[in-house]
């Protein structure tokens, strides 16, 4: 009665694991297929993005929707970028004490 008992619970216990096994095959299955879905919507965004940040579309849509224009040599005001380093400053702030002494 023992062995029957037994050789029933290892039955049992191997189709346990057959139905588990087949489970998680269609589960890595669906999620494989999620996840050709995300990479496909993902190059779809990074084309977006990439329509997006264009010079072209950019400019239209500076000009006709904002209505700015390219300025004339006139309207330009050009600045002189100012580098103001910690060496920089060092720099001065030693040949002002140099210049004391």
């Amino acid at each position: 009665m023992k062995i029957i008992v037994s050789l029933l619970l290892a039955v049992l216990f191997l189709v346990f694991l057959n139905l588990e096994n087949v489970r998680t095959g269609y589960e890595i299955n669906k999620l494989e297929k999620k996840k050709a879905e995300l990479a496909n919507y993902n190059r779809v965004l990074n084309i977006e993005i990439s329509r997006l940040r264009s010079l072209e579309r950019i400019e239209n849509v500076a000009r006709k929707e904002l209505n700015l224009t390219t300025p004339d040599k006139f309207e330009t005001l050009i600045l002189a970028q100012k580098e103001e380093t910690p060496k920089g400053f060092f720099n001065k702030a030693l040949s002002f004490i140099l210049s004391i002494f």
